[in-house]
């Protein structure tokens, strides 16, 4: 036995009866194969290796239970790269680089890139690298890995942060190209350890869905404001602060400001839902809550919004709209959120990586 995880037996070249293998840019066309590749331990390594020097933050380890499921899901998994339409490129880069890291994640993403167009040419060539994938967990994912190389496979990411064109700027730094392509890259919902919310949502669903439902608060927020940051969520939290906060002083019936996210969400009907800087969590309490979502983040796609109906359980709120946000949610009534919740529920695992407490993010991705 060999390979990352010890899981592989046998290795596989192209078959010579078969033309198409090599060639074919989606060999098996009737349904997903997946070749995970064997990366040398100067290209990839996990934490082991770091002498105790490296700090981890298991909110960034999503990648870690997407491979440990791929790895044993032989039923999209393949050990025959010439059968597979996709190729996993495990980069591990969260090891390496830690989450924000605008000087190594474009190397580090090119140099496993580079290693599999040297070594793998054919597999490499066959779709210029489009159809590979790479998994970017950090705050700001994708917006500096901005080369023709780096740019070339679907990549997994927690931030979807687009916008065609230059001058994108994100945590005071302007980027030459989008942070993502919704067209072509994958956004993901980030890993929370919480094992009693996911749970209890169930239960949690079953009561919230009904019409009578009550919850002391209309909306609640428990995030930092950061007011001498700019940059922190677009200005999304600061001007919430200014507009609705300072300016209307709502009573806490409309608005419970403060708290641990675990906790309130289960006491509001809605829960407010910017970025930080670059990705946040907040949605996934909000889902496990039933909290009914309300993203305030432009130019932000969210985790499976391709296929997610966000419409239906969500309410998106643009900043310009930040001033009305609460007459916004009171036009929202009973009916309508029970409706919304009803939704909510068809889709809240999806945010959950524990398959053994219910979650489906693997399927989903």
């Amino acid at each position: 036995w060999w390979g990352m995880d010890c899981s592989r037996s046998v290795a596989w070249g192209p078959d010579p009866k078969e033309e198409r293998q090599g060639a074919d840019k989606a060999y098996n066309r009737t349904h997903i194969r997946i070749y995970r590749y064997e990366l040398p331990w100067h290209i990839a390594f996990p934490s082991v290796m770091d002498e105790n020097t490296f700090t981890y933050d298991f909110l960034y380890g999503a990648f870690e239970l997407f491979f440990e499921q791929l790895s044993g899901d032989w039923v999209t998994r393949t050990e025959n790269p010439y059968e597979a339409n996709l190729f996993y490129v495990p980069l591990l880069m969260y090891y390496i680089g830690g989450n924000v890291s605008p000087r190594l994640d474009g190397p580090i993403i090119n140099r496993a890139l580079a290693y599999i167009k040297q070594t793998y040419p054919v597999l490499w060539s066959r779709n210029k690298g489009k159809d590979h994938v790479v998994w970017i967990p950090g705050d700001l994912a994708g917006c500096f890995a901005t080369d023709a190389l780096s740019r070339a496979p679907i990549r997994v990411m927690h931030w979807g942060y687009q916008l065609h064109g230059s001058g994108l700027s994100a945590a005071n730094v302007t980027h030459p190209h989008t942070c993502s392509k919704y067209e072509r890259d994958v956004v993901v919902p980030p890993r929370l350890n919480l094992m009693k919310m996911f749970e209890g949502a169930e239960a949690v669903y079953q009561d919230a869905m009904k019409v009578e439902h009550k919850r002391p608060h209309l909306l609640f927020f428990g995030g930092t404001i950061r007011g001498a940051h700019s940059h922190y969520s677009g200005g999304a939290r600061q001007r919430f602060h200014e507009e609705v906060i300072k300016k209307l002083k709502p009573p806490p019936d409309v608005l419970k400001f403060g708290g641990p996210s675990e906790e309130e969400g289960y006491r509001a009907h809605f829960c407010f839902i910017p970025w930080g800087n670059g990705w946040g969590n907040r949605i996934m309490f909000a889902m496990q809550q039933a909290c009914i979502p309300v993203i305030v983040q432009d130019l932000v796609h969210q985790p499976y919004d391709e296929v997610m109906r966000y419409e239906r359980f969500a309410v998106r709120v643009r900043h310009q709209d930040i001033p009305d946000i609460l007459d916004i949610l009171k036009d929202i009534g009973p009916e309508t959120r029970a409706a919304m919740r009803a939704e909510m529920y068809t889709v809240y695992r999806g945010f959950n990586w524990w398959p053994q407490h219910g979650g489906t993010a693997y399927n989903w991705t």
